[in-house]
Formats: structure tokens, sequence, C-alpha cells
């Protein structure tokens, strides 16, 4: 989240730009939303690929470990990541769709 309100805060004049030349509060909300859930989703990627690590090198260096990966986890893990997004998404993107363009451009 506090990605996200660093993102609106710094561009606070391009909102502002967006709204001036026509876009609306939902425009602005939806665009903040989505990169939430892309932040996000790419957190969940890069957490895959850095977790099949230890699971390909681990049952070699000790077999008596079993080691397995379903896809039913990795649809939990993406599931539970675009909630992620969502949830910690919505007030930065309330925040930066509720600038008018007069306070934005100043």
């Amino acid at each position: 989240m506090n990605i996200l309100l660093l993102s609106v805060s710094e561009r606070v004049k391009e909102i502002g730009l967006k709204r001036a030349v026509g876009a609306t509060q939902k425009d602005i909300f939806i665009e903040f939303l989505l990169e939430s859930v892309t932040i996000s989703i790419l957190g969940m990627i890069l957490g895959v690929i850095l977790g099949l690590i230890p699971i390909f090198l681990l049952p070699k260096i000790m077999p008596m470990i079993p080691m397995a990966f379903t896809l039913r986890v990795l649809l939990y893990g993406f599931i539970f990541s675009f909630l992620v997004g969502v949830f910690f998404g919505v007030q930065p993107a309330r925040r930066a769709s509720k600038l008018t363009p007069i306070e934005a451009l100043r």
C-alpha cells in the first residue's frame, strides 16, 4: 500500500492533467487499482519462481524430505495475490480518483 500511496503523491500533476482533459474519477480509480493488482501478481510470479528453486533442489540434497508443487497451490497463490492487490489498492486508488484537477495542477 505504501508503494501505491507514494505513486499517487508523485503523480498528482499527471492525475490532474488527465482529469482536466476528460478522465473521470472511475478512470483514475481503475488505473490505480489495476496498477496495484499488477504489482501484486508480479510479486506472486517472482515468489513462485523463487519458491520452485528449493522444491527442485532440496530433494537432491535431502531425499527423505518430499517436495511437491501442484497447480492448486499456484491457483490459490494467484487468487490470494489478486485479493491482496485489490484490498490494498482501493485506498490509494480512491485517494487518486478524488483529486480535483484544480487541486492537482497547483
